[in-house]
């Protein structure tokens, strides 16, 4: 996991320092990895600060079917809540729609 963000362990728990201040990391990321639904094949993990929120930003790839006949290989970022784990954002390719899968 790379991050940029200061890490701090306190008291046996595992905070990111934010701008809005510390942020403790509940959800691991072999976890994050699972809940990242749209990606086949992870490349990248990283801890982010989106928007105030610190998140699992990861990338990687999903196989897909463009006009449902071509097998394609599309690339795909999701960021994860490092607190609860839920999807926060999901960024596909622009032509996302014309495939299945993606």
């Amino acid at each position: 996991i790379q991050t940029l963000l200061e890490v701090i362990e306190e008291s046996e728990r595992i905070y990111i320092k934010t701008s809005r201040g510390n942020k403790e990391i509940k959800i691991l990321p072999e976890e994050a990895i699972i809940n990242a639904k749209k990606i086949d094949s992870v490349s990248q993990t990283k801890i982010e600060e989106e928007d105030g929120q610190v998140v699992y930003s990861i990338s990687g790839t999903k196989k897909a079917k463009l006009f449902f006949v071509f097998s394609i290989t599309a690339e795909v970022k999701q960021n994860i809540d490092v607190e609860d784990g839920s999807i926060v954002s999901t960024k596909r390719p622009w032509w996302h729609f014309l495939a299945w899968g993606v």
